[in-house]
């Protein structure tokens, strides 16, 4: 018969601390649910690419992240900007500049 350790289990914690990439990762949710809304059937293309930006390489390589945004936002201007669309990308290109200039100060995200 083994033994069962007691070993203590993390709970959950009482608060979380917001970082402007929780923003940025809640505004490119928003993007995904308007593209989908608003594009309907011609959405695939934007999916993939909003998908991939928001995958863990790149958040882990936010270089990877920009470019791919310039991908989304080209191609959202040849598709025509709609509705809400408009605001979330502006959203997102002033929410990447400023997680850029913090790195570029040397501070933490």
């Amino acid at each position: 018969m083994s033994k069962i350790l007691n070993n203590p289990f993390n709970t959950t914690p009482e608060s979380y601390t917001k970082t402007i990439i929780s923003d940025l990762q809640g505004s490119w949710e928003c993007l995904k649910n308007v593209v989908i809304h608003e594009y309907e059937e011609d959405c695939n293309e934007l999916i993939f690419h909003i998908n991939e930006a928001m995958s863990w390489e790149s958040v882990r390589d936010l270089n990877h992240m920009q470019k791919i945004f310039i991908i989304i936002r080209n191609l959202l201007q040849e598709k025509g900007n709609r509705g809400e669309v408009f605001d979330i990308i502006e959203d997102l290109s002033e929410q990447l500049k400023e997680i850029f200039a913090i790195i570029n100060n040397g501070e933490k995200l």
